[in-house]
């Protein structure tokens, strides 16, 4: 099978617009090299050995990436285990997410961190998308808005508490939910 491919009778979804009857030129580093109109695909001049696909009007469009996703098909960041969250990246793939971050609940801090240490052992594993690094919600959060987080999980700011959480994501953690207005967070 060639690297080359050339999607047919496609709907192109952009940034910008929707493009229906569309084809799609997919180059020897899997980018995008052209969109074009399905007229112009016989002017086209490709290597004799790109694949050609007819999608038969299908959408064609840039994968979806999900910045807080804490579980999907029943495995979950609070299972604290690697295969989950491989499990979830597979998963994922299939509604055509292609990077995610997986988010942690607020819990005790052991659980926290087991939880952060499986996804950063995670990561650079996945066979669908791609970990994009650890989303933390919490612990410094306030109990006056905890809402479905574990109340048990929620701390004073900590700035021990923080780099225990710092460590266990190696420079993963993307994103970390706080009470900007708890004392000591600012």
């Amino acid at each position: 099978m060639s690297l080359r491919t050339v999607l047919t009778n496609a709907t192109v979804v952009t940034g910008y617009a929707k493009l229906d009857d569309c084809a799609l030129y997919i180059d020897e580093k899997g980018e995008i090299g052209d969109i074009f109109n399905m007229r112009r695909l016989a002017s086209k001049n490709f290597p004799p050995d790109t694949l050609i696909i007819d999608v038969d009007g299908a959408f064609v469009m840039p994968g979806f990436i999900d910045s807080h996703l804490h579980g999907i098909g029943g495995w979950g960041t609070e299972d604290r285990e690697v295969s989950s969250i491989l499990n979830m990246s597979e998963r994922l793939a299939d509604f055509g997410v292609t990077a995610f971050m997986p988010t942690v609940y607020t819990d005790v801090l052991e659980k926290m961190l087991e939880s952060t240490r499986a996804i950063v052992s995670a990561m650079g594993k996945e066979k669908g998308a791609k970990i994009m690094g650890v989303n933390l919600e919490g612990p410094f959060i306030s109990m006056e808005r905890v809402g479905a987080q574990n109340p048990e999980g929620v701390r004073k700011v900590d700035l021990k508490v923080f780099e225990q959480l710092i460590e266990a994501g190696k420079g993963k953690i993307l994103c970390m939910t706080v009470a900007p207005e708890l004392k000591g967070m600012r």
